[in-house]
């Protein structure tokens, strides 16, 4: 998973031109949004459920991701699990 895609997905589902009106639509400020591609910073949960909502995906997926990518050690490696498990079920419900 990559924010750099969610970002791009988002742009394009809500046919919207760049960044800039990507943003906007997020009420945030446009600085954010390099800093998300560069891995520099997370966006919130909210941010990232409403960029989910734009881009026509499920957001429990990318909670998820952002969750583990903001803990570390022995936490990190339980929020895996958890996110493994999901992906799992998810997938099972698919097929």
């Amino acid at each position: 998973m990559n924010i750099s895609e969610l970002l791009a997905l988002a742009i394009q589902k809500a046919q919207l031109k760049n960044k800039r009106q990507l943003a906007a639509k997020l009420n945030i400020a446009e600085a954010h949004m390099g800093k998300y591609q560069k891995g520099h910073y997370l966006p919130s949960d909210e941010t990232l459920f409403k960029l989910c909502r734009l881009a026509e995906t499920d957001p429990a997926q990318w909670l998820l991701w952002a969750r583990m990518q903001r803990e570390e050690g022995e936490a990190r490696q339980e929020w895996e699990k958890i996110a493994a498990i999901y992906v799992k079920e998810t997938s099972t419900q698919v097929a």
